[in-house]
C-alpha cells in the first residue's frame, strides 16, 4: 500500500514517467529490491496504482448518485463526482487513464464494461433509439457524456484552465453536464 500511494503521489508532482520502483524505493527509506518483493514489474506496480484509483474513484462516483432517483441526474451527479476525483487525485488519474493500465488488468477492464453498461441503460436517450457508434458499440451519447467529462477532467489535470481545485472543477462539470443535458433534449425532444 506504501509503494502504491507513493507511486500515486509521485505521478502526481512528477507525471507517470517519474513512476519508478527505484525512485519510490529512495523515497520509502528501503533498499531499491524492496519494490520487487511486492511488484515484479514496474507495470505491475502501475497496474496496482490504476486498480486502487478505481477501487476509490468508483465508491465516490457510486455514493454521490446513491439517494438520487432520476437515472439522468444520477449520471450527472457520478460525472461531476469523476471531474472532482480527478481534480483531488491527479496521480491516480493519470496512471488510470493511460491505455496500458486498462490493457493490463482485467480487474479495471470489467469494471468499465460493467460501468458502460449501466450508462447505457440508464442514459436518457436510450429512450429515443439512439444510433450506435460503431468504433464503440455505445450510444453516441453516451459516448459524447463520457468524453466531454474525460476530456474535461484530463483539462483540469493537466492545468489547461489555471489552477482549479475540487470545488471549482465541481462546479464546471456540473455546468459542463447541464448543457450536454439540454443538448439531449433538443436533439430527441424528451424532458430532462
Amino acid at each position: 500500500q506504501s509503494l502504491i500511494e507513493a507511486g500515486a503521489r509521485l505521478a502526481a508532482e512528477e507525471g507517470v514517467g517519474a513512476v519508478k520502483t527505484s525512485a519510490l524505493a529512495r523515497l520509502l527509506g528501503v533498499s531499491s529490491g524492496a519494490p520487487f518483493r511486492h511488484f515484479k514489474t514496474r507495470d505491475a506496480l502501475l497496474i496496482a496504482i490504476a486498480e486502487e484509483g478505481a477501487r476509490r474513484q468508483l465508491a465516490l462516483m457510486h455514493a454521490a448518485a446513491a439517494a438520487i432517483d432520476d437515472p439522468a441526474d444520477a449520471l450527472q451527479a457520478m460525472g461531476v463526482a469523476y471531474v472532482r476525483w480527478a481534480v483531488e487525485n491527479p496521480g491516480y488519474f493519470r496512471v488510470l487513464s493511460r491505455a496500458e493500465s486498462l490493457a493490463g488488468s482485467e480487474v479495471l477492464r470489467a469494471q468499465s464494461q460493467l460501468h458502460l453498461e449501466q450508462m447505457d441503460d440508464d442514459f436518457p436517450s436510450r429512450r429515443a433509439d439512439p444510433e450506435v457508434c460503431l468504433l464503440t458499440g455505445q450510444s453516441a451519447a453516451v459516448l459524447a457524456a463520457r468524453a466531454m467529462v474525460y476530456g474535461l477532467a484530463r483539462m483540469c489535470v493537466d492545468g489547461l484552465l489555471g489552477d482549479v481545485d475540487g470545488d471549482i472543477s465541481a462546479r464546471l462539470a456540473r455546468e459542463a453536464t447541464d448543457v450536454l443535458g439540454r443538448g439531449l433534449e433538443h436533439l430527441h425532444g424528451e424532458p430532462r
